[in-house]
């Protein structure tokens, strides 16, 4: 039986400067990948699908994404990659 993990179980990593980076979930064995933002710009984010929902998320000087992350993990959704690329679209609003 599958087991559903709760809000608290989901994993996360905290770093600190010359960039802030933080994780959310666990990426291993991912099918898919999509990045929110340029890495050029040095703040991005890169959120990890495997079946087509989000398992984990990578976030490099994204507060805002980073704050919204975790929720869009736990909730196991299946988003497409066009709204998860667009960084117009809060992920919060994707994890309902």
């Amino acid at each position: 039986m599958r087991r559903r993990l709760l809000l608290r179980d989901v994993p996360c990593l905290c770093g600190r400067r010359p960039f802030a980076a933080n994780a959310v979930g666990l990426s291993a064995g991912f099918d898919d990948l999509v990045v929110r933002g340029d890495p050029a710009d040095r703040a991005f984010s890169a959120v990890y699908l495997r079946g087509g929902k989000v398992v984990a998320l990578d976030f490099v000087n994204d507060v805002k994404d980073y704050a919204q992350g975790k929720a869009l993990v736990q909730s196991e959704c299946r988003v497409s990659k066009e709204k998860l690329a667009d960084r117009s679209i809060p992920l919060k609003s994707l994890a309902e």
